[in-house]
């Protein structure tokens, strides 16, 4: 391909991103370019945050259930985790109601949905989960523990390693 030929296709790229992209952007500031080898380059500052219309997306705190004399350690999970949840509770069976155990060191997980006029609870330990939906208390078996497990990945950034894996190996050697 010539030089030439670069150049004209490289400009009708660039045209078509600033249309397809910022068309209907006034407070976005375009500075094009020319780069070392003569074809159009484009930097782009990012807009502020109010310069978009947007819908805030819904967000779950998720506690890991362990201390009894300091604060249990949270994170958030964003709205693709939150479906992802979403979608692993959805597949899971119905079980018989039954009551979380109260004992001492690690206890599971908690969630909190926050929802227009409530806040939902989930509670997750070994294979039982409990979540109140529509003024229901549900019971789920998670088998494979795998809600549990996905959860404590979704920890690793935010707990120190030490006190991860002491969960992770808790998670693994508890007996059914």
């Amino acid at each position: 391909m010539s030089q030439n030929s670069r150049k004209i296709l490289s400009s009708a790229i660039l045209l078509m991103v600033i249309f397809l992209l910022w068309k209907n952007s006034d407070a976005i500031a375009l500075n094009l370019q020319t780069s070392k080898d003569n074809l159009p380059t484009i930097s782009v500052p990012f807009p502020p945050a109010d310069s978009f219309n947007t819908v805030p997306m819904k967000t779950a705190t998720v506690e890991l259930d362990m201390f009894s004399t300091r604060a249990n350690p949270t994170w958030v999970l964003t709205p693709a985790n939150l479906e992802v949840l979403h979608s692993m509770l959805n597949s899971l069976p119905s079980t018989e109601p039954f009551e979380f155990a109260d004992n001492l060191g690690y206890r599971g997980f908690v969630i909190e949905v926050p929802e227009s006029d409530r806040t939902v609870l989930v509670k997750i330990y070994q294979d039982k989960i409990q979540y109140d939906l529509e003024g229901q208390t549900r019971f789920l078996l998670d088998r494979d523990r795998k809600v549990e497990n996905w959860l404590l990945m979704s920890a690793k950034s935010n707990l120190p390693e030490s006190l991860y894996l002491k969960v992770q190996n808790q998670i693994q050697n508890v007996n059914r």
